[in-house]
């Protein structure tokens, strides 16, 4: 059986507030990561500085588990519901976003497991993560672009011809 087009709808605007918060969430996750840039010179780091970057890991492991665990998942079902003729990219760009996650978990586990890294080698690492947020938030940006933003003017359209049918049974 085909979806109506309230269906679609309601997948729509579902996924529109989960992308919408996880894209907030994303947001608060290179704020923190960027106030990093800031550490001390110093060869150890304060233990503030730690915590800040316990936080961020712990912020990192949610956002990549969200991506993997929900948003994804939600996002190809809308797909899926719109019939979209472009699902098949889904599985040559999600290689390269599981990549990405192994290496931000690696990170997390690393730093999780050396409670007293230098400050230069912190950086290192940042830098190294830096890169890797870098592509995966290309990578998801492109997914949500394919499978959540493309469906955008069809939900428009939909919606008008609501509000003009609604006029005519109004005026008659």
């Amino acid at each position: 059986m085909t979806p109506s087009e309230e269906q679609k709808k309601a997948v729509f605007l579902e996924v529109e507030k989960l992308v919408e918060q996880w894209l907030k969430s994303r947001q608060s996750l290179m704020v923190e990561f960027f106030q990093f840039s800031q550490l001390p010179k110093s060869l150890t780091p304060s233990l503030d500085d730690l915590l800040s970057i316990k936080s961020f890991c712990a912020n990192l492991v949610d956002y990549v588990s969200a991506g993997h665990f929900e948003i994804y998942e939600k996002l190809t079902n809308e797909a899926k519901i719109f019939g979209d003729k472009h699902l098949g990219l889904f599985d040559s760009i999600y290689p390269d976003i599981a990549e990405t996650t192994q290496s931000l978990i690696t990170f997390d586990s690393e730093f999780d497991s050396s409670k007293s890294l230098p400050t230069p080698q912190i950086k290192q690492f940042l830098s190294q993560i830096g890169v890797v947020l870098e592509k995966r938030f290309i990578l998801e940006d492109q997914m949500i672009k394919l499978f959540h933003q493309s469906h955008e003017s069809v939900i428009e359209a939909f919606s008008q011809t609501l509000s003009h049918l609604s006029a005519q049974e109004s005026s008659l």
